[in-house]
């Protein structure tokens, strides 16, 4: 009778360690479930952040000169936007410099590929100076796609407020300069407005440069008597 008691006892015991077995297993299948799921949603979420576009529209001093600036359109992301649509909010000015009967450049581009950017001259810094704007920019991820990825900022002037430059500001601008100086030089030089200034060494400088060698050698000589090597 104990050996069957103690048979019943111990089937109970298996029977409920397996419950609890199998009850741990499940729940850790649960929570595998619910990690690879937010773990695959961030892979994705990672993959469209690292392959999409990226739009930035600005106001930049220009190359040439700091008194004028360029509106600069730029896609800084890993993929190439489409349909690209920019508006500036004031409208942005047109100097009597450039023909102001043209509408604003960039404000429509078809298309931008990644490290791309388009730039056009736009008015003097005066006209820009102090003022903010409020940048709206919406562009297409592919041709047929039908949502518009947007992005609004503020860009404001004032960031150039007090800046200076010591010379040109890009090594490329200063290359030019030099090459069109010596073009303008050689021009002058070409039609004969201009000398040039050249030192020759002829035969007989060649001739003169010996004899002086070997008269300093003679010089040399005489005061430096060779010493008697049988003297005490």
């Amino acid at each position: 009778m104990a050996q069957i008691c103690q048979g019943i006892s111990c089937f109970f015991d298996s029977a409920t360690l397996s419950a609890f077995s199998s009850l741990v297993t499940a729940f850790a299948t649960i929570a595998l479930f619910i990690v690879t799921s937010v773990l695959a949603r961030e892979t994705r979420s990672l993959s469209k952040a690292s392959s999409q576009a990226q739009i930035t529209a600005t106001i930049e001093p220009n190359a040439w000169g700091v008194m004028y600036v360029d509106l600069v359109v730029a896609n800084s992301g890993n993929a190439p936007a489409y349909s690209i649509k920019i508006e500036f909010d004031p409208p942005l000015p047109r100097s009597e410099d450039y023909r102001t009967n043209l509408p604003t450049p960039l404000q429509n581009v078809s298309i931008l590929r990644p490290d791309q950017l388009l730039q056009s001259g736009l008015c003097k810094f005066s006209d820009v100076s102090k003022k903010t704007f409020s940048v709206s920019i919406s562009w297409l991820p592919h041709p047929r796609a039908e949502k518009r990825e947007c992005v609004q900022y503020l860009l404001s002037m004032l960031d150039y407020e007090g800046v200076s430059y010591l010379g040109a500001r890009s090594p490329m601008v200063q290359l030019a300069d030099q090459v069109k100086k010596l073009r303008e030089d050689w021009r002058s030089v070409s039609k004969g407005q201009r000398r040039l200034k050249a030192d020759t060494f002829s035969s007989s400088d060649r001739k003169e440069e010996a004899s002086l060698r070997e008269e300093w050698v003679r010089n040399v000589n005489l005061e430096d008597p060779p010493s008697d090597a049988n003297s005490d």
